[in-house]
């Protein structure tokens, strides 16, 4: 009865007869009736791929090679079905030394051999797992060395896991938080593990912090050592659970293997439960067999909504097709590769996803399934947007000042000469009213290249530390007097506002923009428009947000309106330049363009938010600063009258012909001697010629060959108490300084007027000689 309970069936086969005779029942083994059977029809019962092997075995054993024959096959059952048999005898001898008969014993080790399958399933999963997660697992002993290191440590440590073995863990611990580390392992040494942040210092000494849940390891009611998961990402937690005994009547190596098998699958648990990624596993038909916790958290579905469910459930119908050919690629076993798509929040909004696969084999090699790991790269991927419109807009601002570089040129000899053609026909003449009225449009000209520098934030911005406030009453001041009976225009100005370091004259740009398209938003006219100034701190969780701002105190000018809204699209391109909603010559398109330029230009950060039918929000920050500068004293009133031209002689240089010759004319018109020259290198070489000739010099910057630095040293070197005057569109503080070094004595924008020109001239050429 025992060995019937047991599944063992002992028999005895008699070596002159080859007939096998069971001493004990055989039914409970293969479910056979028969009490003796020929040894040729208990070899077919053998599985074919298993008789060789068997066979084998019982030769070494007869040949005396093996004291004991053993050999676990597979062997057919009376239903049909085939049992794993572990098959165990001995031969004994006559008295003449003849082996004489041949007993044993059969077990059913069906059980045993499915719970090695299991476990090897187990580690294959386990160890895709520990090397396919970012998070660092690792284990010591009692006295803190290192006893296991998962090789993800690498990337984190720089240590390769070999390097960090029974090394003392506290080595790779920032020294200021050995402290922190120490009380965190006590507590998980005491039963009450908690996670705990420190810093960690890697191979190459960069410094960066961790999270670290730390448990005790317990083996027969005792701790052995510690066992850890560290995060360098996001926070997780670490349960610790102890291993369950287990009892069993099979022998101690079945009850050893099942051990394994647990304690692989309690590892597996604690992984995949405290990781940060989202783990899962589907079948071949991608419907999901197990999910991690981090699922819930991401994704906001509970594990029970989930299971059952198809992978291709909650994609985007736009990634749909491209991620269903993903995943059949890696259950057809192609190479892991990441994928990028966006998974439904049970919220309904959309969550990007990277997602990297690994197919799952059986014994025979065939797929059976596939683990997924994935997480959530939201964040990641809008600071990438972001950060392609910045790139976009910083490239778009240095074709825009080019342009504007050009176009000053040629703006400034139509300004040039109209004042020129209007003295010489005199005010009485007809044609007045024509050249007035290209004067006007070149005054528009020279604001729109203003307006296109500041956009490019080639225009330096005039900055000096000031209190917004000021600037913001006398801009509603004006604006309550242009905006329309039905605008109600409210401000909420905080006297608390921190100062800050900024261009007043672009600070009334920025609101008249703002405050006339929040107006053009409110179609019908009538409605209300809220301006509002603050302080706000941004924290570093805040900055994250946006990929212009940073934490710190800032001042923040808003403005608010309840107008028409605007969608996604929209919002993505508001500041690109020349890009309006508004119908053909209801604006250029350049108005939050430069907006945006002006706030990048002073340091700060733009944030928007908008809805259709919920109006619209612009919220301006600009950097505070500690302390108010004092200003910088301006000249004394009265000043001197100009002295009078005495036949000067001035040199002036551009590579723009129409410019040299106006100048030329215009100067001469004044009373100047000029020379005038389109290459650079003619002029220095004219005044290596006679170096005591000229009175005073005007270059402009941007010219080919020899810029107008270049001319500047050139001259200093010949002479150097001769005045140079640079010119330029854009004036820069790094070019001032630069033009300071040179030598140069003034600097003046372009494209200027006559009357401006001759009297930085005048003034120059008449000054006293510096010896």
């Amino acid at each position: 009865m025992a060995a019937e309970s047991a599944k063992v069936a002992v028999w005895t086969c008699d070596l002159r007869t080859f007939t096998l005779r069971f001493l004990s029942a055989w039914k409970p083994v293969l479910g056979r009736e028969e009490s003796a059977l020929p040894l040729a029809e208990i070899w077919e019962l053998v599985h074919p791929d298993d008789r060789a092997r068997t066979i084998a075995a019982l030769n070494e054993h007869l040949e005396g090679r093996a004291a004991v024959y053993e050999s676990e096959q597979r062997m057919l059952h009376a239903d049909g079905s085939y049992r794993w048999v572990l098959s165990r005898g001995v031969v004994s001898y006559d008295d003449q030394d003849w082996p004489s008969h041949f007993s044993g014993a059969d077990i059913d080790v069906t059980d045993r051999k499915t719970l090695e399958e299991t476990l090897q399933r187990s580690e294959e999963r386990f160890r895709y797992l520990v090397e396919n997660i970012t998070d660092v697992i690792y284990t010591t002993d009692l006295e803190g060395r290192v006893t296991y290191m998962s090789p993800v440590a690498e990337r984190l440590y720089g240590y390769s896991a070999a390097e960090m073995l029974d090394r003392p863990f506290s080595d790779f611990i920032f020294p200021e938080d050995l402290a922190e580390v120490a009380g965190g392992l006590r507590q998980a040494v005491s039963g009450n593990p908690q996670p705990h942040d420190h810093r960690i210092v890697s191979k190459a000494g960069n410094v960066c912090w961790v999270r670290n849940n730390t448990t005790a390891i317990v083996k027969d009611g005792r701790i052995v050592g510690l066992r850890g998961i560290i995060s360098d990402v996001t926070d997780r937690r670490l349960a610790e659970d102890s291993l369950r005994a287990l009892t069993g009547t099979l022998e101690q190596q079945v009850a050893e293997r099942t051990r394994e098998t647990l304690a692989a699958t309690e590892r597996i648990r604690l992984i995949t439960d405290n990781t940060s990624d989202m783990l899962s596993q589907v079948s071949l038909d991608g419907v999901y067999q197990y999910v991690s916790p981090a699922h819930e958290r991401i994704l906001g579905y509970a594990t029970q909504e989930l299971l059952g469910k198809s992978v291709v459930d909650l994609l985007h119908p736009d990634d749909l097709d491209r991620i269903t050919n993903s995943i059949q690629e890696v259950l057809g076993g192609a190479a892991t590769e990441k994928a990028e798509f966006r998974y439904r929040h049970a919220d309904g909004h959309y969550v990007w996803m990277e997602t990297t696969g690994k197919v799952l084999l059986d014994d025979d090699g065939s797929p059976y399934g596939a683990v997924l790991a994935g997480r959530d790269i939201t964040e990641r991927r809008h600071l990438e947007a972001e950060l392609r419109q910045s790139h976009k807009m910083e490239a778009v601002g240095r074709l825009a000042g080019g342009i504007a570089h050009d176009f000053n040129n040629i703006l400034g000899a139509i300004i040039g000469n109209v004042e020129l053609a209007t003295q010489d026909v005199g005010r009485g003449h007809p044609a007045v009213e024509s050249l007035d009225e290209i004067a006007k449009a070149s005054r528009r000209a020279k604001d729109l290249v203003h307006r296109i520098l500041a956009f490019s934030r080639q225009q330096q911005p005039s900055q000096s530390v000031m209190s917004l406030q000021p600037i913001v009453d006398e801009s509603v001041s004006l604006l309550r007097v242009v905006l329309p009976a039905g605008i109600e225009l409210v401000t909420t100005l905080d006297p608390d506002t921190p100062p800050v370091r900024a261009d007043a004259s672009h600070i009334h740009q920025v609101l008249v923009n703002l405050c006339t398209n929040a107006w053009q938003a409110l179609e019908a006219r009538v409605g209300r428009i809220d301006v509002a100034l603050d302080a706000v701190t941004v924290d570093a969780e805040d900055a994250r947000a946006s990929a212009d701002l940073r934490a710190g105190l800032f001042a923040r000018l808003s403005v608010t309106d309840a107008g028409e809204g605007m969608d996604a699209a929209t919002l993505e391109r508001i500041f690109e330049p020349f890009f309006t909603t508004k119908s053909a010559g209801g604006g250029t398109g350049l108005g939050l363009s430069v907006v945006h330029g002006i706030v990048k230009a002073h340091g700060g950060a733009i944030a928007v938010t908008s809805a259709p039918g919920k109006g619209t929000r612009f919220c301006l920050y600009f950097p505070a600063v500690e302390t108010v500068l004092p200003g910088v004293a301006g000249e004394a009133p009265g000043a001197k009258p100009l002295p009078a031209v005495g036949g000067q002689h001035v040199l002036y240089v551009d590579d723009e012909e129409a410019l040299v010759l106006l100048v030329t004319r215009t100067l001469e018109r004044s009373g100047f001697r000029v020379s005038g020259y389109t290459r650079a290198e003619e002029a220095v070489a004219a005044v290596r010629a006679d170096p005591g000739g000229f009175d005073v010099v005007v270059t402009d910057f941007n010219m080919p060959r020899l810029s107008g630095l270049d001319v500047a040293r050139e001259l200093s070197r010949l002479r150097s108490d001769l005045p140079v005057v640079l010119a330029s569109g854009y004036i820069t503080e790094e070019l001032r300084a630069q033009a300071t070094e040179a030598g140069v004595r003034e600097m003046i924008y372009k494209p200027n007027t006559v009357e401006e020109l001759c009297e930085v001239v005048r003034r120059i050429a008449s000054a006293p000689k510096i010896s």
